[in-house]
């Protein structure tokens, strides 16, 4: 039998896997490693055999394209010898996915914090390198240059409250105000793996995850359905659309539900909890916390626990506690 981990907010998963967490590039690790419980920034639900073309690479950056031919001094193909026989990138009943290291600076005007809540004015958001004219065609498999293509075209911020910015655009707001004053933010792969649902999420933004075959942070743990939304990359041009078909009240239990588990997008190190802290109390001595009403209601709340209790590395350590029964039991694969 397995046993099952119980987390609040949690999705009870089965546990029959070894206890072993490894940190590798998710597709250059060697068959002989699939044992392992791994631990990945991206998850690419894919299998990683030459013959599949949807497989390939989708980095701008070619040091990084590992579906580019290589040869080792015996001759072979390093794809041959490190991916023979053909295993998935990512097994999602064995490997998890985890949250990238954020400094409280990256996320100081968030509510999460106690910042003044700001009305969320924006519908959705985007904001970053859009690669056209400047990257490679492949670059975040043409999303991005999708996106900035069909909300100029499209007249998305004027027409809709969706707001697509380059990096390099101006702009009154700083990021991290611009993902506390919207309701949705978009989420679209980069060279590779991404960091933006982590943005969305300790922020109080309800992610649109658009990638295909990609599972996010701890997706195999949380119930994601209950705080984002996922559009096919086919029907990225029909964001608009999809996003004002949401009605105002399944909006707001979203975001009631993001602010239950953002909390395990943060890393409690010691210095960083201790500034957490420090900014969540000036603040909140500085002013009364009073949540605005309506549409645009800027839940969730402040977090009143614990930061550590449920950080994320708590997470990724009670899914590790989660398989030590199956490893003595001989059931880990």
């Amino acid at each position: 039998m397995c046993r099952q981990v119980q987390m609040y907010a949690l999705e009870p998963r089965c546990a029959c896997q070894a206890a072993c967490l490894t940190t590798m590039d998710y597709c250059l690790v060697p068959s002989r490693m699939r044992v392992s419980c791994l631990s990945f920034s991206f998850s690419l639900l894919m299998t990683n055999t030459l013959a599949v073309k949807e497989h390939e690479s989708s980095t701008g950056y070619p040091p990084d394209d590992y579906s580019a031919p290589f040869s080792l001094e015996s001759g072979r193909d390093w794809r041959d010898v490190f991916q023979s026989p053909p295993h998935p990138c990512f097994d999602p009943e064995k490997d998890l996915v985890i949250p990238t290291v954020h400094m409280v600076s990256e996320f100081e005007d968030s509510p999460m914090l106690g910042s003044t809540p700001l009305p969320r004015t924006k519908l959705a958001y985007w904001r970053g390198e859009t690669g056209i004219g400047t990257r490679l065609p492949q670059f975040s498999r043409g999303l991005r240059q999708r996106l900035k293509t069909a909300a100029e075209e499209g007249s998305w911020e004027q027409q809709h409250g969706i707001v697509i910015q380059g990096h390099a655009e101006p702009t009154n707001q700083s990021y991290s105000a611009a993902l506390a004053s919207s309701m949705f933010c978009v989420v679209l792969p980069g060279d590779g793996w991404a960091r933006r649902a982590d943005d969305a999420i300790l922020h109080g933004c309800l992610p649109v995850i658009v990638q295909d075959g990609v599972q996010e942070k701890f997706e195999s743990l949380l119930d994601y359905a209950a705080f984002s939304i996922r559009i096919p990359e086919a029907d990225l041009e029909s964001l608009p659309e999809i996003l004002h078909a949401i009605p105002a009240t399944q909006r707001q239990e979203m975001q009631i539900t993001l602010g239950n588990i953002w909390h395990r997008f943060v890393y409690s190190l010691s210095l960083l909890t201790e500034e957490m802290e420090q900014i969540r109390l000036q603040r909140q001595e500085a002013q009364a916390f009073t949540p605005l009403h309506g549409d645009y209601a800027s839940l969730p709340h402040p977090f009143e626990g614990s930061y550590a209790a449920d950080d994320a590395g708590s997470t990724i350590f009670q899914w590790l506690y989660s398989r030590i029964d199956a490893v003595h039991s001989g059931e880990a694969r």
